[in-house]
């Protein structure tokens, strides 16, 4: 392990215990969004008639989506026309657009017909207990020459603090689980009661201790740095400290946050290794299905929609392995789930980031008083260099000497292992 392996780590869980906001490009008329930048590259945002240092870029239309933190009461910016220079060195003086801000109840802002060398200042009052909310631009003349720019996004909150908007934001936002708790969703939940924070050392570790009582419901995720391994361990628990039945619980995700992209979505890859394909109760008899077990699988993060894998009828390796990784070639991201049962993956990459979600698959249940229960662990480790064939290795022996049970006080070697029919005799092995 080297210092930047550590650094990336640390990077994807800046958020925990922090009030933190993460920005999701839902839709872009051309290119991918831009901090403190324009297409120029240069430094700083030209917006209408002014220009800032800190900024959002982007190219209509578009609608980017801003997760914020609980307890966030007002968004101010300024909006208009990206007025700086475009690749071919125009600037876009014939263009106008709209600019609104907007929540799936109402749309709290909307500008004029903006056009070039115009902006506008936004101060708008958030819902209570807003989650997120959208900065849309409309270009009515189409996407041509149509750059647009947020300049100074900041979120104020009720005690007056304030969060300047100019980066994508935490990858893992205070707490990773993501669950249904009767007919809220818990990023609801989470954002309107307090998390408590509690940070303790142990020899060659880290932990720290996130805690939120909802409703009687006390969620506590636990998280494990490894001070040896660039690995974060940690493991979700719900628990009924009141005196009723709980809500319903389900759609548990003990392992929901985002893996930034350093360069371009482009340049990232899923892989994946392949289960026990010669399963037969659940897959046809192939010719090679014995040789395409374990089989390593590769494909484009920008081709990643909608993809949902894990365990089959109880069985966590038949189509795949509970493990996958995410790596530019240098940079490797590898997220493993601690449960032999019925796992579940969900990812979904988007120009910035890959969401990636993961936990238990069908857990629909009620907790009564006293009932605890504990759900999956869960494992990511990040390496800043040698891409897929360094993480490999070095996450061999972190499970070496921090996983695997010891015997005698040292690792166990595994016994040399055969694949044998059962009606085969002992002196037919041999």
């Amino acid at each position: 392990m080297n210092i930047n392996d550590k650094q990336l780590l640390n990077k994807i869980f800046s958020g925990i215990g922090k009030r933190s906001f993460k920005v999701e490009q839902l839709r872009q008329g051309w290119g991918t969004i831009r901090f403190n930048s324009d297409i120029s590259g240069d430094n700083g945002i030209f917006c209408g008639d002014i220009y800032r240092e800190k900024g959002i870029w982007t190219h209509a239309d578009s609608r980017i989506r801003i997760h914020c933190p609980g307890g966030a009461v007002r968004f101010k910016s300024y909006c208009g026309i990206a007025s700086g220079k475009t690749m071919t060195g125009k600037t876009a003086e014939n263009t106008a657009m709209y600019f609104s801000v907007e929540t799936p109840e109402k749309t709290l802002f909307k500008s004029p017909l903006l056009k070039f060398k115009q902006s506008m200042k936004v101060d708008v009052k958030l819902p209570e207990n807003c989650c997120y909310f959208d900065l849309v631009v409309h270009s009515p003349q189409g996407n041509s020459m149509a750059q647009a720019a947020w300049a100074e996004p900041m979120l104020i909150f009720n005690d007056q603090t304030s969060i300047p908007i100019d980066h994508a934001g935490a990858a893992f936002d205070r707490m990773p689980v993501s669950f249904q708790y009767g007919d809220y969703h818990s990023s609801i939940c989470l954002a309107t009661n307090p998390i408590s924070i509690k940070k303790e050392s142990t020899p060659g570790k880290e932990l720290i201790s996130c805690v939120s009582i909802i409703d009687g419901i006390k969620v506590e995720s636990i998280f494990t740095f490894y001070l040896d391994y660039p690995v974060c361990e940690w493991h979700t628990t719900f628990e009924n400290t009141s005196k009723q039945r709980s809500a319903r619980l389900s759609k548990i995700r003990t392992a929901d946050f985002l893996i930034p992209y350093s360069g371009t979505q482009k340049q990232y890859k899923l892989l994946r290794r392949k289960g026990a394909l010669h399963d037969l109760e659940t897959h046809p008899v192939r010719a090679n299905s014995f040789l395409e077990s374990f089989k390593k699988t590769e494909q484009p993060a920008a081709e990643v929609k909608n993809c949902r894998f894990g365990a089959v009828n109880g069985r966590p390796s038949v189509d795949f392995l509970p493990f996958f990784d995410l790596t530019d070639g240098k940079e490797n991201y590898r997220l493993a789930v601690g449960w032999a049962g019925q796992w579940c993956a969900e990812l979904e990459s988007t120009a910035l980031s890959m969401h990636c979600r993961a936990g238990l698959e069908d857990f629909d249940s009620v907790l009564e008083p006293g009932e605890k229960i504990s759900t999956p662990s869960i494992f990511f480790q990040t390496t800043a260099s040698g891409g897929n064939e360094r993480a490999i290795n070095i996450w061999r022996r972190f499970v070496t000497q921090h996983v695997m049970m010891p015997v005698n006080g040292k690792a166990p070697v595994a016994p040399a292992a055969f694949n044998f029919w059962g009606g085969l005799s002992e002196k037919e092995h041999f």
